[in-house]
């Protein structure tokens, strides 16, 4: 009888404790929503400058690709402003030609394609100068090279003067060379670009 009479208190000193548990957890709720409530009757609020901001699609983003997934980490890289990556020949120069000026450029392609062809490279050079391009011709002619394209490198600019790297690639069966290194100098007369001087600096061997 005693044993009985002792649970039964321990069953209802359990259910005294889950009641005033469940009564604690309840006060605290109520506390919270009564804090949160207090809050925002106490918070300023605005109005959204751009409410549909986040709900429009963004069509396009500078330096990235339209079939991108837009994502926050892309967004951010994208803003940064990296530097263009050239290539470079190797133990030579940058072909990194995106500070000299285009009509420059021009000129110096132009020559060389007509110098490739054989065709007439005077209109390109300085009258004046002419005898440094017979020099050039002649010397070239003595090393039995047979050019067949080229590529223009990071110029040097002083002065008004463009001193710019061209190596030049020679035909597969020629026996004694592989490209030959030159440079280029250029400069402004009358408006008009023109090469006054050119200077073989080296040439790879087979």
């Amino acid at each position: 009888m005693i044993r009985i009479f002792s649970a039964g208190i321990l069953i209802a000193a359990f259910f005294v404790s889950c009641e005033a548990s469940v009564e604690e957890l309840e006060v605290k709720d109520e506390t919270l929503k009564s804090s949160a409530e207090n809050f925002e009757r106490i918070s300023l609020w605005t109005n959204e400058i751009e409410p549909n901001l986040l709900k429009e699609k963004l069509l396009a983003v500078k330096n990235i690709s339209s079939k991108t997934v837009l994502s926050p980490a892309s967004v951010a890289l994208a803003s940064i402003d990296l530097k263009a990556v050239f290539p470079s020949l190797k133990d030579s120069f940058s072909l990194d030609v995106s500070s000299m000026d285009k009509d420059a450029l021009k000129t110096l392609d132009s020559f060389f394609y007509s110098f490739e062809k054989n065709g007439n490279c005077e209109k390109y050079f300085e009258t004046e100068n002419l005898y440094s391009l017979v020099i050039f011709l002649h010397d070239f002619a003595k090393m039995k090279a047979n050019a067949f394209s080229h590529v223009s490198g990071e110029p040097f600019f002083y002065d008004g003067i463009y001193q710019c790297p061209v190596r030049i690639f020679l035909k597969a069966n020629d026996e004694k060379n592989s490209s030959v290194d030159v440079y280029a100098y250029l400069k402004k007369i009358e408006q008009e670009w023109k090469i006054f001087q050119l200077e073989i600096f080296s040439w790879k061997k087979n």
